[in-house]
């Protein structure tokens, strides 16, 4: 009797040590499983940046330009004063970070108020191994990451500089 109490002690032990060492290492267990985090927008929004930003994306279509910049206050901008009206209710403050070779958009999630697409509440560490599992047209899923194709008529998008740089092909390419 005394030898099984001493195992649960021990196994309760254990349990206590590593649920101890996983919160301890939360940031970097996070960090190895895909998560990315982001604080604050590093740009103030303004409707003249939106306005400015849609201008440079026109004259892609418009006229025979080979590329447009778009700065990250002005993605920003554009995020905030044409997307987020757009956006179902439950999803607020979305943001933009230009990193190295990365742009990452995020929004705060309100499940609660997202009554009309269900309440599944998916923990944050969770959401690699759930977006492994959606399948998407067209997109590929894996990790944190989705992979969108671009249109044909697009040939590159750079983000050099804190500026995002999309390159079309033009006629005759």
């Amino acid at each position: 009797m005394i030898k099984n109490f001493l195992a649960r002690i021990g196994c309760l032990t254990v349990i206590a040590v590593t649920a101890l060492g996983a919160w301890h290492y939360r940031d970097a267990i996070s960090a190895s499983l895909g998560r990315v985090e982001i604080g604050i927008s590093t740009s103030e929004p303004s409707e003249g940046l939106a306005r400015q930003a849609e201008e440079k994306l026109l004259s892609l279509s418009t006229s025979e330009s080979a590329a447009v910049s778009l700065s990250a206050a002005e993605l920003q901008s554009l995020l905030t004063y044409r997307v987020a009206p757009q956006l179902p209710d439950g999803l607020e403050q979305p943001l933009v970070d230009l990193r190295d070779s990365v742009l990452i958009v995020s929004a705060v999630v309100l499940p609660d108020r997202l009554e009309a697409y269900g309440a599944l509440v998916v923990p944050a560490m969770m959401v690699p191994f759930v977006l492994q599992g959606i399948e998407i047209p067209g997109v590929d899923a894996s990790g944190s990451d989705l992979l969108i194709p671009l249109p044909a008529r697009v040939a590159a998008i750079d983000l050099e500089d804190g500026r995002l740089t999309i390159r079309m092909n033009v006629a005759g390419d």
